[in-house]
């Protein structure tokens, strides 16, 4: 159970108070890495989008936290991130959710869940976005390993997301090395300037987000071949049903045709057996410049 296996890793001595919202210290109130983060490196996140749509957005997240905690405690699976969930953990032990670490002086959060795997940590955020932002996880959890290390002395094995969306999917998120987070708070404790050594010059944030717009128009194109599919085979079932070919109306005409086979010229083969008589007969055209795109 989960109350068991809380007590490998040392009491936190933060306490976080929902009303006013915050961190407290010894009676010292710190601030949360979160708004720091997005303050220097992600101003413009959520900048066109309208609050509603936040606002919805973060009540859904919480309620998913919320029931995954359930879930660690009592096995219980009212949803389907939830079961995404219990699939994705189902190699670890949870040995804890939302632990509050802190560097005693400045700056604490909570820690969505401690992992242990063949005895090893790692620190994991779950995730319920539309998409997986792994730049901003980068620092999230590189922050959150600074803090649990300094806290609990405990080596953190791997930083992970967890991300509830299509099914679930575990992902390994790369670290940033230690002495840049160490700079980072420091400037962030003296309201200091620091340049975001990873930040993607203009180029590369046209090409990125071009690419994930042809990524998501991907997705949807072969959601609506799927659903042409499936209504295809419906109103060829009717046809075979009925025993007609040929369905009109005011509003559209569809022609039924049967199977049959029908020959094709295996330009391959001939090449491969008549080389010089394909060389006679071949035909150059020019083709279109393209581009090829892996989406990762």
């Amino acid at each position: 159970m989960l109350q068991e296996e809380k007590k490998n890793l040392p009491k936190s001595e933060v306490e976080f108070i929902e009303n006013p919202r915050g961190y407290f210290y010894k009676e010292k109130e710190l601030q949360g890495i979160t708004g720091i983060i997005k303050e220097y490196f992600f101003k413009d996140m959520y900048s066109d989008i309208p609050e509603h749509i936040l606002e919805s957005a973060a009540k859904r997240g919480t309620d998913i936290h919320n029931d995954c905690i359930t879930y660690d405690f009592f096995r219980t699976i009212e949803r389907d991130e939830v079961e995404w969930y219990a699939n994705i953990v189902k190699d670890y032990e949870v040995l804890d959710s939302e632990y509050l670490v802190t560097d005693k002086e400045n700056f604490a959060s909570a820690i969505d869940k401690v992992l242990l795997k063949d005895n090893k940590f790692y620190l994991a955020d779950i995730k319920t976005t539309y998409k997986l932002d792994k730049d901003y996880l980068r620092w999230q959890l590189s922050v959150l390993k600074y803090l649990f290390e300094f806290q609990t002395g405990i080596k953190v094995a791997g930083l992970l997301a967890i991300w509830l969306r299509e099914g679930g999917k575990l992902e390994q998120i790369e670290e940033i090395d230690q002495e840049i987070i160490k700079t980072f708070l420091y400037a962030a404790a003296h309201n200091e300037p620091f340049e975001n050594p990873f930040v993607k010059t203009d180029t590369d944030l046209i090409a990125t987000r071009l690419v994930s717009e042809i990524g998501e128009i991907t997705k949807e194109i072969k959601r609506l071949q799927d659903l042409e599919s499936e209504f295809r085979s419906k109103v060829e079932k009717l046809f075979e049903d009925y025993g007609v070919e040929v369905w009109e109306t005011d509003l559209f005409k569809i022609s039924y045709s049967k199977a049959y086979e029908r020959e094709l010229f295996d330009s391959k083969k001939f090449k491969e057996e008549n080389p010089d008589l394909f060389e006679k007969y071949k035909k150059t055209s020019r083709v279109k410049q393209s581009i090829k795109i892996k989406i990762k």
